[in-house]
């Protein structure tokens, strides 16, 4: 059965939740999709970004990820032919 969620990314009770209650209902995860993206308009070259950007957008596009994946690596373990699957753009 698909689940479809969004996460507050920025906070990881909302992730930890998400895992538990899958845990709970599947016990298994057989696909992860991250799929969370930002972007920021004062992102960019190193001699323009805006430092404040750039942490906006890591926090999010890497740490995020990073904790959604950790989150949920045990329940894909469970699975018999589990996957995780990144999605990208050219943004990053």
């Amino acid at each position: 059965m698909p689940i479809s969620s969004s996460w507050m990314l920025q906070k990881p009770d909302t992730i930890a939740k998400a895992a538990e209650k899958i845990r709970r209902e599947y016990g298994k995860l057989d696909i992860l999709i991250n799929n969370a993206g930002i972007s920021a308009k004062a992102d960019g070259p190193p001699g323009t970004a805006d430092p404040e950007a750039v942490r906006r957008v890591l926090e999010v596009n890497f740490f995020g990820v990073l904790a959604v994946t950790q989150a949920m690596l045990p329940l894909v373990r469970n699975s018999a032919a589990g996957r995780i699957v990144m999605v990208s753009s050219g943004l990053g």
